[in-house]
């Protein structure tokens, strides 16, 4: 439902990692997606994570889009993680 969103054009690379550092609260969901758009409107979940402790950060996250066709070489990528709810 909240999160963050970023539009980063990928022109000129390839094998596109996403990689992030995240912070769970105690009074946060537990739950994160984590969601990407080859046309920058449309988003389609690629992973979900489990952050099971509050109060914590979990470090080097990683989502590997490289075999998703449409991610490399695009002026239109983007991404996003946002909470879930179970």
């Amino acid at each position: 439902s909240r999160g963050v969103q970023f539009a980063v054009s990928t022109l000129g690379f390839k094998d596109i990692v996403i990689s992030y550092d995240l912070r769970h609260s105690n009074t946060s969901s537990r739950f994160e997606q984590v969601q990407y758009s080859v046309d920058g409107t449309n988003f389609i979940d690629v992973a979900s994570f489990d952050g099971n402790a509050g109060d914590t950060w979990f470090n080097n996250r990683s989502v590997d889009l490289g075999a998703i066709a449409g991610v490399a070489d695009n002026a239109n990528f983007a991404f996003r993680i946002v909470a879930i709810f179970a």
